[in-house]
Order: C-alpha cells, then sequence, then structure tokens
C-alpha cells in the first residue's frame, strides 16, 4: 500500500533575501500549476498563504492552506484563512511558545465563528 502524501510547493516566495531572487509564478499562475498537478497526477496540495486576499483564491485550489510562521500571529491574515472554511496547516513559529499557540487557535476559531 502506498503511503498518501500531500505536495508542497509554493506559488509565491515573498520571504526572499535579495530583491533580485525569482519569487514564483504568482497567484493566478500558481493556481493554473497547482490545478493541472491535481487533474493530471491526482495529489493534495498544500502552500503558504502571505496576504488576506490571497486566502480564498487559494483555498479554492488546493487541499490545505498554510499559515507561515512568520506571519502566525498576523490577525488580518489567520482571520481571512479562517473564514475560508479550509483545513489550516498553523506552522509553529520560533518565537512563539507552546502555550502562546493557544492565542493563534482562538483567533481561528473566533474567526470561524463569526463567518
Amino acid at each position: 500500500m502506498a503511503s498518501p502524501y500531500v505536495f508542497k510547493a509554493s506559488f509565491d516566495k515573498a520571504n526572499r533575501s535579495s530583491i533580485h531572487s525569482y519569487r514564483g509564478p504568482g497567484l493566478e499562475e500558481g493556481m493554473k500549476i497547482f490545478q493541472e498537478l491535481k487533474q493530471t497526477f491526482g495529489v493534495k496540495i498544500i502552500t503558504d498563504v502571505h496576504e488576506a486576499s490571497q486566502a480564498q483564491p487559494v483555498a479554492d485550489v488546493v487541499d490545505v492552506i498554510q499559515l507561515p510562521a512568520f506571519l502566525a500571529r498576523q490577525t488580518d491574515l489567520v482571520e481571512a484563512m479562517a473564514k475560508t472554511g479550509a483545513v489550516i496547516n498553523v506552522k509553529k513559529p520560533q518565537f512563539v511558545s507552546p502555550g502562546q499557540m493557544g492565542n493563534i487557535v482562538d483567533k481561528l476559531s473566533k474567526a470561524v465563528t463569526t463567518k
């Protein structure tokens, strides 16, 4: 029996150290690529969301949206992601203790109940 897996890829690497580094295909082209991967290979896909405006368009295509560690405390982004109804993977930031992660989970929960 094959092990299930989720394909991880990024449509925009917004945290590059150099302004000259390639960031990726962007939102629109990235979603087309993800759609093609899903149709061709039948894989589930996870990708990061960096801005609140990206949450719903990304959630409409991929199977899991990921909250990057560096952005995990950004309330507008957390709420936008929660309101999509998608499965969300929250990466734990180095600067946030396990106990403080409850605050992020609370933001997600409250946003869902106010949908």
